[in-house]
């Protein structure tokens, strides 16, 4: 038992030592299952999962990766969750992975260690030990260029003779075991003898089948140019593209029409959780119409910078219409204008009335050109911006409540009272200090009343101008 434990804590060892360098190890296991495995040695190539469907695994920029463990056992890492029967080891050359891929090292279920369970169970599937290889292709080729040893346990007689002959013909190295810790510590003298005979293993491909319409029809909602480039694609292959399109139309509007709708999160959640379920299922599937279309709702997911199934639906349900945050942006682009425009033009119209001034010896020809004056409006007016804005680009009930950046309520943000009394700002009077001369008045009251005026025309135009945004927000569902 003792052995076993510092064979498991050597192979943790390693995995944590992985994790400091950016490569993986020269040597990497893969596991995989007989019917999969086939699959793999006659085509010659590795199909790897994709990245985009389970939320675990969306953090990845690349569309597709490769488990890999560090560990050989099926009692601690990646293969603790494998079982015992039919289930295939591939011993991975990482020499030659790494001058081709990039990889990651990956805390796949993120499990603390449970003090009641003993190390070994501690150590089972609790750590995955795993590295992934991360890429965009959907598949790793030539295969026997990356597998250097196959090793499978219980496999079944002819599933042993079918396998073994597709390793010959790839120069892969084959052992078959029917004992679980033979197999665990890779005695390849305790091997059973398995003879190399011509044969076929069901590789559970998946046939042209309603998943496939389901999955076109939701890739392909809402956007005719996807749509014509799959069909394209398609009809290429020796397949009824009639019946893809009709099945797919019908889809589409019977079921997607209805149920992809603004603010129906509940059908949107259900119809995510529904795809993501298909995609799952058919993810390992060696059907090449159905991983190409697979991979093509990778690509149009990674290309709109989306990372889960539900947020590409609703990305479906904006498709074509503004969305709030739009007209957010829009808006307060807006406001920032007019604010700037009237600020401006309330300058200018001060100056006419010549409010001129002297402090000490400089002369000023209009008192708003006196720089402690002229910085204090300006702060105040960018104090008012920002108020409109913080507002603004976080709203999300399309101004439903607009009194929220009324005239009282920017007037109270500025510290600007009320028009019924003095009680403002004291620094609108301490900058008038020294001031002297001119028909100015001397009360701090008349930049106060400059700001004011400012406020109310910008109100009255967040009155109209939210008017428009509601109506137009609303047209689009018409």
């Amino acid at each position: 038992m003792k052995k076993v434990i510092n064979i498991i804590l050597e192979e943790i060892q390693n995995f944590h030592d992985c994790l400091l360098n950016e490569s993986i190890s020269d040597i990497m296991y893969h596991f995989t299952y007989a019917h999969k495995l086939y699959g793999i040695l006659k085509s010659n190539e590795i199909l790897l999962s994709p990245s985009f469907i389970n939320p675990s695994d969306s953090k990845s920029k690349n569309l597709y990766f490769l488990s890999l463990s560090t560990s050989r056992s099926l009692r601690v890492g990646f293969g603790a969750s494998m079982g015992t029967n039919q289930v295939a080891r591939l011993t991975m050359n990482g020499r030659a992975l790494n001058q081709n891929y990039k990889s990651q090292a990956v805390d796949y279920w993120g499990h603390t260690r449970d003090p009641k369970k003993s190390e070994v169970d501690n150590m089972s599937r609790y750590d995955e030990l795993e590295e992934r290889i991360l890429t965009d292709k959907d598949k790793i080729e030539p295969a026997n260029r990356y597998i250097s040893v196959i090793e499978i346990l219980n496999p079944d007689t002819n599933q042993a003779s079918a396998l073994k002959k597709l390793c010959d013909d790839l120069n892969i190295k084959f052992y078959a075991y029917d004992n679980a810790d033979y197999f665990n510590g890779s005695i390849k003298t305790k091997a059973i003898n398995v003879e190399a005979l011509e044969g076929e293993i069901d590789a559970s491909s998946v046939g042209i089948k309603s998943d496939l319409f389901e999955i076109i029809a939701y890739l392909t909602f809402k956007d005719d140019e996807l749509k014509q480039k799959i069909y394209s694609t398609l009809t290429k292959s020796n397949i009824d593209i009639e019946s893809i399109k009709k099945r797919v139309d019908e889809i589409q509007e019977s079921k997607l029409n209805y149920y992809l709708r603004v603010g129906d999160d509940f059908h949107i959640t259900d119809l995510g959780n529904s795809i993501r379920a298909t995609l799952h299922n058919n993810q390992s599937s060696t059907n090449k119409i159905m991983r190409y279309v697979i991979r093509e709702f990778g690509i149009d997911m990674k290309k709109n910078n989306i990372t889960s199934i539900k947020a590409y639906l609703n990305y479906k349900v904006w498709k074509g219409k503004k969305p709030q945050k739009q007209f957010n942006e829009e808006f307060n682009n807006k406001i920032l204008i007019f604010i700037n425009k009237k600020y401006q033009d309330e300058l200018k119209e001060l100056k006419e009335y010549r409010y001129w001034g002297q402090v000490g010896d400089e002369y000023y020809d209009n008192i708003y050109d006196y720089p402690p004056i002229k910085n204090l409006l300006d702060s105040k007016i960018e104090q008012l911006k920002k108020f409109y804005s913080k507002y603004i680009l976080n709203n999300n009930d399309m101004f439903k409540y607009s009194f929220y950046i009324g005239s009282d309520e920017a007037t109270k943000e500025l510290n600007l009272g009320r028009f019924s009394d003095d009680k403002y700002d004291p620094q609108f009077d301490s900058v008038l200090n020294g001031v002297d001369g001119g028909n100015r008045g001397r009360e701090g009251n008349d930049l106060v009343q400059t700001l004011r005026f400012i406020i109310q025309d910008v109100n009255s135009f967040t009155d109209d101008e939210i008017q428009k945004i509601q109506t137009e927000y609303q047209n689009q569902f018409k």
